[in-house]
């Protein structure tokens, strides 16, 4: 089973993805390599976003998916206090001890970001006259939860698997938003858009309904990048290329030899690597031909 994450690890530098297999790092937050940390817990956020999206698509607790539909269809005036205190009470206060001082703000800031685009989302939903009773909105929650599985023949057959941070279905286009949270600083669009181009490419073979995607940086300046449809499907275009590159990769980790991989493009990736590329010293004056 190949996961998504492995598959963007490639196309963050196939010789890291080579370093990683070898030595069975497991989960060691490698994907992260070149992004930087700030006071966010992003683990916490993305804890806390799991357990209240699975709740809004009915498949967790169901007091609490009564709950929180009940908030969101609320008068605007009171909505978002209603709403934000279900989170507070049911949801955050529970990891307070996991919490650091530092992380309270940044964590109430990115909740903030995250519920105001919610209720865009389940505004544009009411405005159109399909979806004007509560049956109809809870139908816009996907699962969180869902595991997306597809074969991709290729030099090998891959079996692909990915997990969303979150799907939503809009009524009003018949597309799937994918949301993607990222709680680190300096990431770059480019280097996400492929991961949800993966999940929407995973949509697409296993529902048949084509995607677009919000992605949330919590701690960017811009917390927020919406990615059309033609945009995610220009990425998955790459994609093919990606499989065959991954496979290549699963054969230099059979033959103990990761030489003829190629490098990354990604200088930022480079500076903070923890593996030593013998051909590939990393010193400034090497690198930085790559910013040209």
């Amino acid at each position: 089973m190949v996961s998504v994450t492995e598959l963007h690890l490639c196309y963050l530098c196939p010789r890291l993805l080579f370093h990683h297999r070898r030595q069975n790092m497991g989960k060691s937050g490698v994907e992260h390599i070149g992004s930087r940390s700030g006071y966010l817990q992003g683990t916490i956020l993305h804890e806390i976003l799991e357990e209240v999206h699975t709740d809004l698509s009915g498949k967790g607790d169901n007091e609490l998916h009564a709950a929180l539909i009940e908030a969101l269809l609320s008068s605007p005036d009171t909505r978002e206090v209603q709403f934000h205190s279900l989170v507070l009470n049911h949801y955050v206060l529970k990891k307070k001890q996991k919490i650091k001082t530092s992380g309270v703000f940044p964590l109430q800031d990115a909740l903030r970001i995250w519920e105001k685009q919610l209720f865009s989302c389940v505004d544009r939903e009411l405005e159109h006259k399909d979806t004007s009773n509560k049956p109809n909105i809870i139908q816009i929650f996907q699962s969180s939860k869902q595991t997306l599985i597809c074969d991709f023949e290729s030099k090998k057959r891959l079996k692909i698997r990915g997990e969303p941070d979150a799907v939503f279905f809009d009524s009003v286009e018949k597309e799937y938003v994918i949301w993607e949270f990222k709680g680190m600083k300096d990431v770059h669009k480019e280097r996400v858009l492929m991961q949800v181009a993966l999940y929407a490419w995973l949509l697409k073979k296993t529902l048949g309904i084509s995607s677009r995607a919000t992605i949330f940086v919590f701690e960017n300046e811009n917390p927020i990048w919406h990615c059309d449809l033609d945009e995610i499907n220009t990425k998955k275009e790459e994609i093919g290329k990606l499989f065959e590159m991954y496979c290549l990769v699963l054969d230099a980790v059979a033959d103990g030899d990761g030489s003829t991989l190629p490098h990354t493009k990604d200088r930022s990736v480079c500076v903070q690597c923890p593996i030593s590329c013998v051909s590939f010293p990393l010193t400034l004056s090497h690198l930085s031909h790559q910013d040209e």
